[in-house]
């Protein structure tokens, strides 16, 4: 009987960890490239981007980025990403790796200001919301 009961919670455990390395797989698989750096004199621009673990560099102009805000809250938890593309390059930061929500949203200001491009209601409704969290969870 307690032999039984052994198995069957390793079975659990081993179910539980399958699931949840399936998620980290997931999101290691979304985010393929990983912005380490974003530097800027407001019009050329130098990303430092990981892909794995080699390490690379593009320079470019800041009207040759896109920036994009996508809202990605359940229920439960409030969450948001910001998708970068620069040439063909795709970049998306969210909160599971080293970008707080307080850089991603200047990032994103920065770039449409910059850029000279006017926020959407939804993104202006978005970064309100963004203020809110932050003010509630500052880290």
């Amino acid at each position: 009987m307690i032999n039984n009961k052994v198995e069957d919670f390793g079975l659990i455990i081993l179910i539980v960890l399958i699931v949840f390395g399936g998620f980290v797989f997931k999101e290691i698989l979304t985010t393929k490239l990983y912005l380490a750096d974003f530097f800027s004199d407001s019009n050329l621009v130098k990303i430092i981007y990981f892909k794995g673990s080699n390490e690379h560099n593009v320079e470019t102009n800041i009207d040759n980025i896109e920036v994009q805000i996508r809202n990605t809250s359940v229920k439960s938890n409030f969450n948001f990403e910001i998708i970068i593309l620069v040439n063909d390059l795709k970049f998306t930061l969210n909160k599971d790796f080293d970008w707080n929500f307080t850089e991603m949203k200047l990032l994103f200001e920065y770039i449409r200001f910059h850029k000279n491009i006017l926020f959407t209601e939804k993104e202006k409704d978005l970064l309100s919301r963004i203020d809110n969290y932050i003010e509630k969870v500052p880290f």
